[in-house]
């Protein structure tokens, strides 16, 4: 039992981990830019909580046409 704790405790390490603290989007039609963070979904206790809220804020912002910046293509970039 006390194994499967410490494997379900590095799970969640790691799914936290996937989740950058900051992600820059960038609207590539008007060049305006959105940032979720810490500071923009609010700070948690938990890590995991944390990185869903980040997850979602960038799920949102993509509903309406933003992409992240590093995925901005040449020609994206070049506006």
């Amino acid at each position: 039992m006390f194994a499967i704790g410490i494997i379900l405790a590095a799970l969640l390490v790691l799914l936290s981990s996937c989740t950058p603290p900051v992600v820059m989007l960038v609207n590539p039609r008007n060049g305006d830019t959105r940032r979720c963070s810490r500071a923009e979904v609010g700070a948690a206790s938990d890590d995991y909580v944390e990185a869903t809220r980040i997850r979602a804020c960038v799920h949102q912002w993509r509903s309406l046409g933003y992409v992240e910046s590093e995925k901005l293509t040449a020609e994206q970039r070049a506006r």
